[in-house]
């Protein structure tokens, strides 16, 4: 038994040598502590440091050598060896709060104890011998003989181990053939028998106090009822299905937007996978709480309305559902931005079709125009663009394809061709509809000519007053292109052309003026507004006109006007 401070509260508490480095609970403070197994912290009965003290003392000598001012209630050995009367066998209190643990006894070897007989009477006397090693009582053999002095005990604070031998009375048997004056047969004392085998204690008796248990008692309640945090949980099953399927969807979807290769069809599955989850993990969870809820939970409203209920899974069917319903719409609106995305990156395209070049003319366009897209053919691909370009986009057999051809032909308008990118232009006029326009008007800013030439050939297919105008601002620009735009006003004619022609009169190249003035007095474009210009800036141009100070546009204008007037067959 040793005592410790408490770290917390420095209160002083006692504990068994076996229970050093276990934790318990202080007695005062109730904070959870841990038995210091460092000798030198452990203390003795007056708070003093305890270097090195027995578990258990025997008392070395029998009462009379015992002080006077001991406890006889303490001095169980010495009562023993006294045998007086008023021994109590009483235990004490000090010996009732202990619990001793008796190790397995071993072997011990008998030691020589001196014997001396004492004179006087025959009732047998004890004797306590004190050895650094042992502490022996046993019985003299002769009562001749006094007892003799013990030696002093040893008072260092560390005591030797210490060895218990008791030797009992053995009672004289009477012998056969010798008898005493009484007719008595004559007692013989019997042959010494061997020594008493020695009770030892190789180890020290371990003591537990009412305390130490009390201790251990509490701490067992203090873990259950406010048990240690546990350490954060993996992610969810559910959160990781969710994760791995959310991610592929997104993956494929980044693929498709950036490469030829369609996996909208994909995205979409998985999107109504992550639905189908969701609503079969809240009919679980309703039907588990209540059968009538389950089949309730099928219907959509029902469902949406437990999904968006905390106890049900905390949002996690929510997660599910909502996440394929986004997933799903994405990839039927992604259709529309293909082309666009597709467009920006101009990457190289991998070979997903699988049909021979042997076997295409037999396929319908939509497959001969992937394959060739492809591989790549660029003499098929064009001719075959060529032939796109003059088939009917409403009754022909590829009407039923239109959406994903126009998606694939407007894709190869930013193929890496020139060549590839007008007859793609050209073919995408037909079958992209309204959204063909825009592009012929983006084509007109292109750097290459000839794709401005086909834009502006182009143009006159939807005879709107922005396409005029478009076209009107080609003039001058070269050769080549003021002959297309030259063209194709005069295709559209009227009041289109009128009106887009009438502004570049104060153009500031003064061929472009020329041309417009050209243009203006020919048949099927001019008419009354046109011819009222003209006048007004062959007689009397404003201040801020070209005419003002060009002479030649002033007589230019005048002559058209002669023309355009007896055409009209105004004075």
């Amino acid at each position: 038994m040793f005592r410790y401070r408490c770290p917390h509260c420095s209160q002083v508490l006692q504990s068994l040598e076996i229970r050093a480095g276990k934790t318990t609970v202080c007695s005062k403070c109730s904070q959870p502590l841990t038995i210091p197994a460092n000798r030198d912290h452990w203390l003795n009965e007056r708070g003093e440091a305890l270097v090195a003290s027995p578990t258990v003392v025997i008392p070395g000598g029998p009462a009379e050598f015992v002080s006077q001012n001991a406890d006889p209630e303490t001095d169980v050995l010495g009562a023993i060896f006294v045998g007086a009367e008023g021994s109590r066998d009483v235990r004490s209190q000090t010996e009732l709060h202990m619990e001793f643990l008796t190790p397995p006894p071993r072997p011990a070897v008998p030691e020589p104890v001196e014997r001396i007989e004492s004179k006087g009477d025959s009732r047998a006397q004890a004797r306590v011998e004190a050895r650094p090693e042992h502490v022996a009582v046993r019985r003299p053999e002769s009562p001749s003989m006094p007892a003799p002095t013990p030696p002093p005990r040893q008072e260092s604070g560390d005591e030797p181990r210490r060895r218990l031998v008791v030797s009992r009375p053995v009672p004289p048997r009477h012998t056969a053939g010798s008898q005493s004056g009484g007719g008595l047969a004559t007692m013989t004392p019997p042959p010494r028998a061997r020594e008493s085998e020695a009770v030892s204690f190789d180890e020290p008796l371990h003591l537990r106090s009412q305390l130490d248990i009390a201790d251990e008692l509490t701490a067992a309640l203090t873990t259950r009822m406010k048990p240690p945090p546990q350490p954060p949980r993996d992610i969810r099953p559910s959160t990781a299905i969710w994760l791995v399927l959310t991610g592929l969807a997104v993956g494929l979807l980044l693929i498709a937007f950036l490469t030829n290769n369609d996996f909208l069809s994909i995205v979409a599955v998985i999107g109504f996978i992550e639905i189908v989850l969701g609503v079969l993990w809240i009919v679980w969870m309703a039907y588990d709480r209540e059968p009538k809820r389950g089949f309730l939970a099928l219907l959509p409203p029902v469902n949406l309305w437990y999904m968006t209920r905390w106890k049900y899974g905390k949002y996690r069917p929510l997660r599910f559902t909502v996440t394929g319903v986004m997933l799903v719409a994405l990839s039927f609106a992604s259709g529309f931005a293909l082309p666009t995305t597709r467009a920006w990156f101009g990457v190289s395209e991998k070979t997903p079709s699988a049909v021979k070049v042997d076997t295409l003319d037999s396929q319908p366009k939509l497959v001969q125009l992937r394959a060739y897209r492809d591989q790549p053919d660029l003499i098929r691909l064009v001719e075959l663009l060529d032939e796109l370009t003059k088939t009917d986009e409403l009754q022909s057999q590829e009407a039923s394809d239109r959406g994903a051809l126009a998606r694939d032909i407007k894709g190869l308008a930013s193929h890496r061709d020139s060549i590839v990118r007008v007859k793609a232009l050209e073919a995408y006029a037909r079958w992209g509809g309204d959204d063909g326009r825009a592009l012929c008007l983006k084509f007109l800013e292109s750097p290459n000519q000839e794709e401005r030439k086909a834009a502006i050939h182009l143009l006159p297919r939807w005879r709107d007053a922005e396409s005029a105008r478009a076209i009107a601002g080609q003039l001058g620009r070269s050769s080549g292109e003021t002959t297309a735009a030259t063209e194709s006003l005069r295709e559209i004619g009227g009041t289109l052309a009128e009106e887009a022609l009438i502004p570049q009169l104060e153009a500031e190249d003064a061929k472009v003026r020329m041309l417009a003035m050209d243009l203006l007095a020919s048949p099927g474009i001019g008419g009354p507004t046109a011819l009222a210009r003209l006048r007004l800036l062959a007689t009397n141009p404003p201040a801020n006109s070209k005419a003002f100070e060009d002479s030649t546009t002033r007589l230019e204008a005048g002559r058209k006007a002669d023309i355009l007037a007896k055409r009209l067959g105004v004075n």
